[in-house]
């Protein structure tokens, strides 16, 4: 059985004597196999081919050019209502005195995504007045949110947008 090691090396080789050039030489533009080396620009990477050397023609294949789709305007326009038929739904923080203030606005930022800035406005809000809105949800995300708000042990709840 052949090692396949062995068996790359005798490949590498006999390509190698094929085309004459060594692993650490420059590339030249000599025809190789029906295909024709040409440098590399950055601004454009043409493809050359040429045929093979019976005829004196040759062919050049450019890259296509880029495809850039169109807006359609015939599409039916939807609204959030019409996505969502179950409404928003609105996330609420309640005050508790087992809590610290900087639990609470850390667990507003990592579990709901809010900014340092608006999760200790809430934060704050919930501290003074008893209840903070937090935001405006679809019910999913929202129940998501409750649950890992209850998680770090922390009061809230979600309630339909309407009843706010």
């Amino acid at each position: 059985m052949v090692n396949t090691s062995q068996l790359f090396s005798v490949v590498a080789t006999a390509i190698m004597t094929i085309s004459s050039s060594s692993a650490f030489s420059t590339p030249q533009s000599t025809p190789v196999w029906g295909l024709q080396q040409a440098p590399r620009h950055h601004s454009s990477w043409p493809l050359y081919m040429s045929v093979p050397s019976s005829s004196s023609t040759s062919i050049t294949l450019d890259r296509p050019s880029t495809f850039q789709p169109q807006k359609s305007t015939d599409y039916d326009q939807t609204t959030d209502d019409a996505l969502n038929p179950d409404g928003p739904y609105t996330l609420r923080l309640f005050d508790d005195n087992l809590n610290t203030k900087e639990w609470v606005a850390r667990s507003l930022v990592y579990v709901v995504g809010l900014c340092e800035q608006d999760a200790y406005a809430k934060m704050t809000e919930a501290h003074t007045m008893g209840i903070a809105k937090v935001g405006d949800y679809r019910f999913d995300i929202a129940e998501c949110y409750r649950r890992e708000m209850l998680k770090n042990e922390i009061k809230c709840d979600v309630i339909p947008a309407e009843e706010c």
